[in-house]
């Protein structure tokens, strides 16, 4: 039983990131935090996935790996 309920929050860990992967879909980069918030609203993001990005460091972003990485740091 404990197998499923870690099964479900994997699922669920993984969820944010593939929400703000997707409402990043179609950002060029490098990027700063103000131009991932605009493409996120250009593609419709959860008000969730807005807050995290808004919690990112105010950085530039060259690469999908450093947005996950501040997204991680926002978390």
């Amino acid at each position: 039983m404990a197998t499923g309920a870690s099964n479900r929050r994997e699922k669920h860990d993984r969820g944010p990131v593939a929400s703000v992967t997707h409402s990043l879909k179609g950002i060029d980069l490098p990027a700063r935090k103000s131009d991932l918030l605009d493409q996120a609203r250009k593609n419709h993001a959860e008000r969730a996935v807005l807050d995290l990005i808004e919690a990112m460091p105010d950085q530039d972003y060259g690469t999908m790996a450093e947005v996950m990485k501040g997204f991680g740091k926002a978390r």
